[in-house]
């Protein structure tokens, strides 16, 4: 017996060590992550250095093929962001089994976050802030150009979701409308698809979360950083969900709202809007009605060109859902749903300028990237075969925080994914 003891504490001694060290190397990389210290970082290369490809001016005509070989030349071999992906990925997959795994990526995103948005608030000049950017994107911008790169192999022309010439041409036209709907947590990472966009020549229409509640009012100037990049082909639209902000502003901000909905569900939410109870009332709606107009009037007077308005769903709708499916509360109430809203009249003029109905008008498809990445490109492929048109829709945080997931995607020998697998 003392010999096995001896013998099982020599064999933990090295795996006890490991550990140690690992804990150590964690507690390091937390500390950094912190302080900020694993932040790629870049200085303005020379034509030399990318092989002849000038960044600043890289235009449609570059193609695909090249705007991912330019990351490659420089970019991912530029140290601190090269080494800082790898890292990262590393300590993720040695937590993957841990529990903590969420929890180091989180504070890593934090991370790159605010040095982010804090470059975009201090740089005008599109160019230079598209530069000073590219290494927080280089890890994982080839992700989105495999989607884009699949799409246009598809046989697919991109335009604009908000212009009606081309919703008509949809009809009889394969085209692809990537729609971007614009959280604060997708603020950073679109800033990397805006540079794709750019270079590529690809249209693209974001829905701000602007006005939402308090929150996205203390980031306004995150939103508003994103004006130096609009152009006829980059716009912007306004991305909405009256009832929540209501609420948020109504039981003293959206913590405290998000806090009430979960401990109460949606008892008491006739209080919540003073006392209404018939979820039909002209009355809500007018309330209702008023911060529309007021969120509206405010996001025009910085975006002056928008021109048309995505519905948000939010943790409201879910608890509504959920509420009327387990009998716990009328199922009424989803006449307050957004997309019900709009359908009153005290909201009809809206409706031509709301993209979910308009979609609808169109009998367009929409492929979300809520679900499976497999499923988004076996939606393409299917719109493809069917020579349709398709709206997609991408959150640009799904991006920086995934796992490369379309780019793990098998290929067949034909050039498309086994759609006969489950996503």
């Amino acid at each position: 017996m003392a010999g096995e003891v001896s013998t099982l504490s020599s064999r933990q001694v090295p795996g006890t060590i490991g550990l140690c060290l690992g804990l150590v190397l964690l507690m390091l990389l937390g500390s950094m992550i912190k302080q900020g210290a694993l932040l790629p970082t870049s200085s303005v290369p020379n034509d030399e250095q990318v092989k002849g490809v000038d960044l600043r001016s890289m235009s449609a005509e570059l193609g695909v093929d090249a705007f991912v070989k330019a990351d490659n030349d420089y970019f991912l071999n530029e140290p601190i962001a090269s080494i800082t992906d790898r890292v990262a990925t590393g300590v993720r997959d040695a937590l993957a089994k841990t529990g903590k795994k969420d929890r180091f990526a989180t504070r890593l995103h934090a991370s790159w976050d605010r040095a982010i948005r804090e470059i975009a608030r201090s740089t005008t000049n599109p160019d230079d802030l598209r530069f000073a950017l590219r290494p927080y994107f280089a890890a994982w911008m080839d992700d989105y150009i495999w989607l884009v790169r699949h799409a246009k192999n598809l046989g697919f022309s991109f335009e604009n979701l908000d212009d009606l010439e081309a919703l008509e041409r949809s009809q009889t036209e394969q085209l692809l409308f990537l729609r971007y709907d614009i959280h604060l947590r997708d603020v950073a990472p679109f800033y990397g698809i805006l540079d794709a966009n750019r270079t590529l020549g690809i249209p693209s229409v974001a829905y701000l979360h602007w006005g939402y509640s308090d929150v996205e009012d203390a980031a306004a100037a995150d939103f508003l950083a994103l004006r130096k990049f609009q152009s006829p082909s980059t716009r912007f639209g306004l991305h909405l969900s009256p009832i929540p902000t209501v609420l948020s502003r109504t039981k003293g901000g959206y913590k405290v709202y998000v806090a009430w909905l979960k401990r109460d569900g949606l008892a008491g939410l006739a209080d919540a809007f003073g006392g209404i109870d018939d979820w039909t009332s002209p009355v809500l709606h007018r309330r209702l009605r008023s911060v529309v107009d007021a969120t509206i009037q405010d996001f025009r007077s910085h975006f002056s060109d928008f021109q048309s308005i995505s519905l948000h769903g939010s943790e409201f709708d879910n608890a509504v859902r959920r509420n009327c499916a387990k009998r716990s509360a009328p199922c009424g109430l989803t006449t307050l749903l957004a997309a019900d809203l709009f359908s009153s009249n005290a909201f009809a003029e809206l409706r031509d300028n709301i993209i979910d109905r308009v979609v609808d008008d169109y009998g367009l498809e929409t492929a979300t990237d809520s679900t499976a990445a497999r499923t988004v490109v076996c939606s393409l492929q299917r719109a493809a075969a069917d020579k349709r048109s398709l709206v997609v829709l991408l959150h640009p945080a799904q991006f920086m925080r995934g796992r490369r997931p379309y780019r793990d995607l098998s290929i067949t020998s034909d050039g498309l994914v086994d759609c006969s697998r489950s996503s």
